[in-house]
Parts: structure tokens; sequence; C-alpha cells
């Protein structure tokens, strides 16, 4: 059976447009790539989950509450703005006490009617796969529900009842797509009852290899002339393994003291960081927190990306420093290994820092050049596949309901 008519699909996923950062990006990227496809008969709408703080809440957490919009621009997407109310209450049970994996549910099922009459949900993120699977269990609608790490390797462990609610969004998924093999195969600790694939992504096009006279003028803006830079990027949080880094940059300052270590990105451990870098002789560069279209000319400028995470999906730093040409060498865990080899990756044992530590100053010592960039993980084989599923989902459906 062949789909003749135009489908309506809810392409949904969950962040903070003003605070961007990996998972975002990379659903941002996918929904611009299918956008841009302009694939036909794809009635394509976009939604976006967001939290906002009670007005309690916010006067506890001395923030400013986020200001409603019923709509949001991000590059040339515009989303619906799905709005859920996260209180005082909703953070202890989720965040404290732990006997809650998902902010309260009743905000998200209230936006089920948001999505009445589509004929396929694409959902990106645990509260996007949530509602996904309240519609299709109120409506029938069928979801191919997207994992991108975490939400596999961290929150089925919070507690027994979020691990029951994720083996029914897995289960009930007309299709579940995952970053990585590793990934995937992780999955099978929820449930092996259910459809499964791996749908690899690529880097944005930004991501190129530059001249080296561009790459001498960034580094003249950064003061890093001729100099050698190992660098990392990533969210300074524990699951980054930032405890690794001081130890790491030291044996790597020791073997040559000029070499300058580069750290790009923010969080709650940069305090913590700044003072066991502090207590080592490496030179150390903060840049906090940057925009995604600064990032391709400061990789460039890089020998190495240190990547020393306990765990992930597919982290696509990997992906953005193999296509501007810098090694990368990191832990292995999630989809590291699948995408810089396991010659470039070291388990985390008592000898972690020692490996990984000896083998980028091999690499810098044989200026050795980066893997080649693996030909599978690419945006235009991605949306050929992605647009194959979505049709095999609506055709068996159709089917079904013929």
């Amino acid at each position: 059976m062949t789909i003749c008519s135009t489908k309506k699909i809810a392409f949904i996923t969950t962040g903070n447009p003003n605070n961007r950062k990996g998972f975002f990006n990379n659903v941002q990227e996918r929904a611009i790539r299918l956008l841009n496809a302009d694939i036909k008969d794809f009635d394509i709408n976009f939604y976006i989950i967001r939290h906002r703080d009670s007005l309690l809440f916010s006067l506890i957490r001395r923030e400013k509450r986020m200001v409603i919009q019923p709509t949001v621009m991000v590059d040339h997407i515009r989303y619906k703005s799905l709005w859920i109310q996260h209180n005082f209450i909703d953070y202890l049970l989720t965040e404290k006490i732990k006997v809650r994996g998902l902010s309260d549910k009743k905000y998200i099922n209230k936006h089920r009617i948001d999505l009445k009459g589509c004929d396929l949900i694409l959902a990106h993120g645990p509260d996007a796969n949530y509602l996904a699977y309240s519609v299709n269990q109120m409506q029938g609608t069928p979801y191919i529900a997207s994992w991108h790490g975490s939400d596999i390797n961290m929150m089925p462990e919070i507690n027994k009842k979020t691990r029951a609610l994720f083996k029914k969004i897995i289960e009930a998924a007309a299709l579940n797509l995952f970053v990585s093999k590793r990934l995937l195969e992780t999955s099978h600790n929820i449930t092996r009852a259910a459809n499964k694939e791996v749908l690899y992504t690529g880097p944005a096009d930004s991501f190129v290899k530059q001249s080296p006279e561009k790459i001498e003028i960034t580094k003249e803006k950064h003061k890093a002339q001729g100099k050698q830079i190992v660098g990392f990027i990533g969210n300074l949080i524990s699951i980054k393994n930032i405890k690794s880094l001081p130890l790491i940059f030291k044996q790597i300052a020791d073997y040559k003291p000029d070499i300058q270590f580069w750290i790009i990105g923010d969080g709650e451990l940069e305090v913590s960081l700044r003072k066991g870098l502090g207590q080592t002789s490496a030179q150390c560069t903060f840049f906090g927190k940057v925009v995604p279209s600064q990032i391709p000319d400061l990789i460039n400028c890089m020998n190495i990306i240190v990547l020393p995470s306990l765990n992930e999906g597919l982290p696509r730093i990997t992906l953005e420093a193999l296509a501007c040409r810098v090694p990368v060498i990191g832990s292995n865990v999630g989809g590291i290994p699948e995408v810089i080899g396991l010659e470039n990756v070291f388990e985390l044992d008592s000898n972690f820092e020692n490996n990984i530590s000896k083998r980028a100053i091999e690499i810098l010592r044989k200026n050795e050049p980066a893997k080649p960039f693996p030909e599978e993980f690419s945006w235009d084989n991605a949306i050929v596949k992605l647009e194959r599923v979505i049709r095999d989902v609506m055709d068996k459906q159709a089917t079904e309901n013929d």
C-alpha cells in the first residue's frame, strides 16, 4: 500500500531555546534537515515542551520566571510552545526524593489536545516521548520515539515507577530510534519487546577543516599563536567526568609545559574544576558557554579533544571534531568508540587518567592525524532512512485500519 494523501506529522522536542546545548542542538539539526528535505506529502508541525516555574518556586529559587510565548522561532523553524508548570512539589518529588521520574504528568497530558488529528508523532526527549505515548493511548496515534543518551542510561534507574513507565513508552512505540548501537543495546535492560533501530546522524555543515591562515587568526585572537591546544567541550557536570580533567591535563602539561588547555562549556562543577586545575601547571582558558556558530572556529584550533564521560548516547562533539580533522580520545562508553575507534577509548578504571594522558601525548608527539570521518554518519543517509521508517510506520497503520 502506498501513501498518497498528505500526512500530518507532529515533531516534538524538549528544552529551552535560550540555553541551547548538546541534546537541543542535535534535535534542532534533525528538524532543520527534515524540513529542508521538503518531502512530498509530509506536513510537519513543530512543537517544543517548555518548563516554567510557578510563582512561588521562582521566588524560592530567586530566578526570573520565563515569559510565556505561544510560539518560538529557532533558526528558521517555528515551534508551538507546550508549556509545563514546574512547582516546588514537582522539584522535591522529581529531583530530591526521586519518587517521580517526570514532572507532573497532568501538565503534559493537557497538551494531548494540541496533537489531535496528527497521523504520526516524532518525539525527542523523555517528556516528548511520554506525551506521544499518552496521545497513543488516548486516540491510537502511532509514534516514533527517539532516544539520545541519559533518557536510557540514567533516568530509568531513578526508581521502579520511572523504569516501568519507560518500558511502556518503548513497547508502545511503533518504532524506537537510538543514536548509537551501544544505546540500543542498553535499552534491552529495560525491554526487548519493542521495535528498535539505530539512526546515526552527522555534524552540521559548518564543521569543516579550515585553512591554516584562518586557524592562526582565531589562535591570535585568543593569544595562542603557535601553541598546541588540548580541548574539552561539554557541560561541566558530574556525568562528563569533570573530576578527571585536572590529572589528565597535569600529565599532558608535564610532557610539554607550553601546551594550552581550552575548556568550553559551563555547569555546576566549574568552581571545583578551576580549583583542581589551579593546583597544576596547566595553562587553562575557560571560555564558558559559547554560541554554536563559534564552535567550529575553536575546534579547528585544537590538536586533541578529550572526552572522559561516565556515560553518553552519542556525543556530537566526536563527529564535529573528526569533521574538522581533529583527533578525539575518550572513555569507552556509549557511542564514543563507534565514532572514534577502540584505539582511542579507555576503560573507566583506576588507570583511566594515565592511559588517556599517554594516548594524548603520543598523538601530540607524532602529530598524529584524526581518524577518518566514518562514512555511516551522514545527514543525507539519516534523512533517507527517517523518511523510509516514517512511511513504513504509516503504511502499517493504514493497513491495520483497513
